[in-house]
């Protein structure tokens, strides 16, 4: 038997100690793994060391730290809602603050209900960290993409594509299969250091590294082989050309009544230059509700799509007759007219929740917010 090296020692008793602060700094770090810093490694590495920290917890501290983390996460890469909701929105600072933080925590809550559970009725370290802890990850942000309505941002496979070699895992698992992928990685990599960390190693170190890597290394491998097969196919020889386009009109003054004729103008001169099949432009591209879209506009559009032969994707703000307002796109081919109403909403950014309840409050505090309805699940 050998003893195991100080550094791993440390780190665990580190680890251990203030394993809640711990979790919430893993879980901040993870944000790293997402776009634009796209180090899709990170978040492998802070779920495996948030593995090491639950696998010896008791159900009661499983639910404290995994909440930690996942609020750490939340609150860290949503930091949009509160631009959304004081830039854009209008919304006093702290107001704004204080929902960003009820709103992370209100979704870190699955997670830490799912952990804690798992937990409760599982006791063997081992199989915490090699399965429990890993399907509890990807159970978690199954969970987290619709409870509430769903708010699926800053689900750990999103960071894994499209460069990490668990990116193949999407073709046949779609991005939670992603997720359990890595998961499953973390918690290999969580039983090796737990091996290392051990005060007396009752395997030699060459066995140890081999036992830890064999999970990572098999997920890896089925990964690469995933890659091998053609998982789509043409189905005809026609290919569509489309065409994105971007304004990059800046979000201050998206809305401002003064920018809306340049807005219009700028997406339209973009749109006549395009001889696309498919042109398809942002969400809310149009910042004006379609009703009041003057008819000269709708006309350049319907004209230049039925002279080329082509079909424009608009994003765009409606009111239906009934008085709601939806964030619609319209398709504008100069024939038929087809529009989508968006279904699944932004929190805080396409709607307040909960709004029969809170709609008195905003009123009185004069809280200028976005409104949308959901649309239908079916269109």
């Amino acid at each position: 038997m050998a003893e195991s090296p100080k550094i791993f020692l440390l780190l665990a008793q580190t680890l251990h100690n203030k394993s809640a602060l711990w979790a919430f700094i893993l879980g901040a770090a993870t944000v790293l793994g997402f776009a634009p810093f796209s180090l899709f490694f990170v978040p492998i590495v802070t779920c495996a060391f948030l593995f090491y920290i639950l696998h010896a917890q008791t159900a009661k501290k499983v639910f404290a730290t995994s909440f930690a983390f996942s609020f750490g996460l939340l609150i860290t890469g949503t930091s949009w809602i509160y631009v959304s909701l004081h830039d854009f929105g209008g919304m006093h600072p702290a107001l704004a603050t204080l929902a960003t933080v009820i709103l992370s925590a209100t979704f870190a809550l699955p997670p830490a209900i799912i952990q804690a559970l798992l937990a409760r009725f599982t006791h063997s370290e081992k199989l915490r960290l090699l399965a429990v802890l890993p399907v509890g990850l990807a159970l978690s942000d199954w969970c987290r993409g619709w409870f509430l309505t769903g708010f699926p941002w800053l689900s750990i496979g999103y960071s894994q594509i499209p460069m990490s070699p668990f990116a193949n895992y999407a073709s046949v698992l779609g991005i939670y299969g992603v997720t359990l992928a890595c998961a499953f990685c973390s918690g290999g990599l969580a039983y090796l250091f737990k091996n290392l960390c051990a005060t007396q190693q009752k395997l030699s170190l060459k066995t140890t590294l081999k036992r830890g890597a064999t999970l990572p290394v098999l997920v890896i491998a089925l990964s690469i082989a995933l890659g091998i097969p053609e998982w789509t196919q043409q189905i005809s020889n026609k290919t569509t050309s489309v065409s994105l386009l971007q304004g990059n009109i800046s979000q201050d003054v998206k809305w401002s009544p003064e920018w809306l004729e340049k807005t219009m103008m700028t997406y339209l001169d973009m749109i006549i230059q395009e001889k696309s099949d498919l042109i398809l432009l942002p969400e809310t591209a149009i910042p004006l509700l379609e009703n009041n879209v003057p008819n000269w506009y709708w006309d350049a559009l319907k004209n230049h799509a039925k002279t080329n032969n082509l079909h424009i994707l608009l994003g765009i703000p409606e009111k239906s007759d009934e008085g709601q307002f939806y964030n619609s796109v319209i398709q504008v081919d100069g024939q038929d007219e087809q529009r989508y109403r968006k279904h699944h909403l932004v929190p805080f950014g396409d709607y307040f929740p909960m709004r029969p309840i809170t709609s008195g409050l905003l009123n009185y505090l004069k809280i200028p917010m976005s409104n949308f309805s959901h649309g239908p699940k079916v269109q």
